[in-house]
């Protein structure tokens, strides 16, 4: 038997560590934030008891413990997703400093998505972890930037800032380097799209299509995989899929004609407006489901999770006291 490339994503670490369904992604992350509560909490503990400037027995102590940590405004899962989001875009504003490609950038973020699916924002603040990850994604691709070249580019951050991390990061990660991107499978199904409905075009097609089309449709569906990076698709659907939902949402007609054409090849069946052939009912339900998925895959693509300033502003505000609840005594301190 034929070993497929779906049989080694299958087989690949990204898919047994980092794939899941709605439900369990939801249940991790409620997980996450309720570790980070506790995490705050714990740090704002010790603080206190091992505050000289806090005069008092065990029994007092406690007591201003309860007093401050109740002021303490956690975030909840839905604003951890939308900081993350937040700081994820910034991730293409620093690519295009350093002019990285669409590879490393995928990568970047893929390694903060997956940070937060082990870590709550109110451990660490995305905007620390960013920078590690952009560091980290670069080299991993093969393009290594010095961390002098780095730092001195991006300005307001320091080389312990970033090598500090690295470990961090990479532990978090499970040293899981390798990322599968859409990109590639999206140039794979941009290839065949042109070889199976362009140049070798099929009886009965009754639309227009040319080369030209198929490169706008493409360099669409591109644009589009990019935001994909940023939502949950990538630990919901394989990369094949995702590219599938791209061509989909952007061309939905062609998308249809050239899955109708690559059953029909592999004498599956064929689907016309009005009737449906089939050779076996099982392939007829095969198709039936790979389309199911894919505009299972094209919904969520739609669906947004991006905070507008002042929402970004409040919940920054949120977690700057969670991850420094020592400011949040001196704070009460000076009241």
């Amino acid at each position: 038997k034929r070993v497929t490339d779906d049989d080694l994503y299958r087989r690949s670490s990204q898919y047994r560590l980092w794939s899941f369904n709605q439900k369990h992604l939801m249940e991790k992350r409620q997980r996450i934030n309720e570790n980070g509560r506790n995490f705050v909490l714990n740090k704002l503990r010790d603080l206190i008891f091992n505050d000289d400037k806090i005069l008092g027995d065990n029994d007092f102590k406690e007591t201003k413990f309860k007093e401050i940590s109740s002021k303490i405004e956690f975030v909840d899962v839905e604003e951890e997703i939308k900081m993350i989001n937040y700081y994820s875009r910034r991730v293409e504003d620093i690519s295009k400093i350093f002019n990285l490609s669409s590879e490393v950038k995928a990568t970047a973020l893929s390694f903060l998505k997956k940070f937060y699916l082990e870590k709550s924002c109110m451990e660490y603040h995305p905007k620390k972890i960013l920078y590690t990850c952009l560091f980290l994604a670069a080299k991993s691709e093969n393009c290594f930037i010095s961390i002098d070249k780095f730092i001195e580019t991006i300005g307001n951050i320091t080389k312990k800032s970033i090598l500090s991390l690295e470990y961090k990061i990479l532990n978090v990660l499970n040293f899981t380097l390798m990322v599968h991107h859409p990109y590639k499978p999206l140039y794979g199904f941009f290839l065949d799209i042109q070889y199976t409905l362009i140049r070798n075009k099929p009886n009965g097609m009754t639309f227009f299509y040319t080369e030209n089309l198929l490169n706008r449709d493409y360099s669409n569906a591109k644009n589009l995989v990019k935001e994909t990076l940023i939502s949950d698709v990538q630990f919901l659907f394989t990369p094949p899929q995702i590219a599938l939902a791209c061509f989909l949402q952007v061309n939905e007609e062609i998308t249809i004609a050239y899955l109708k054409q690559k059953f029909r090849n592999k004498r599956a069946f064929f689907i016309e407006d009005n009737a449906t052939i089939t050779n076996t009912l099982n392939n007829n339900k095969n198709y039936r489901k790979l389309l199911s998925v894919i505009r299972s895959c094209q919904k969520l693509m739609k669906e947004s999770f991006d905070p507008s300033i002042e929402e970004a502003t409040n919940i920054d505000k949120k977690i700057y006291y969670c991850t420094n609840p020592k400011k949040l005594i001196n704070k009460e301190r000076k009241k």
